[in-house]
């Protein structure tokens, strides 16, 4: 456990800082906005189900985002 303000972080903890503080508001977002406050499956295996869904639905968002925003760079074949 490493307390806040007691002594200077090593290079490698720095690391994982950074990572976590980019990590934290994609979690945040998605208890909120995506059901992830509640989980309604059973078990330590519905945890997983919930999270591993949870996780597809961002990603595919994410995709969709991606290629409705893109211009394409090449024209259609015309059949």
């Amino acid at each position: 456990m490493h307390v806040v303000g007691r002594h200077k972080a090593s290079g490698a903890l720095k690391q994982l800082f950074k990572r976590r503080s980019a990590v934290e508001p994609i979690i945040g977002h998605s208890k909120h906005d995506h059901g992830m406050a509640r989980n309604h499956l059973l078990g330590q295996v519905g945890d997983k189900i919930n999270a591993l869904l949870s996780a597809c639905g961002f990603n595919l968002a994410k995709l969709l985002r991606f290629f409705t925003q893109s211009s394409p760079s090449v024209a259609p074949a015309s059949g």
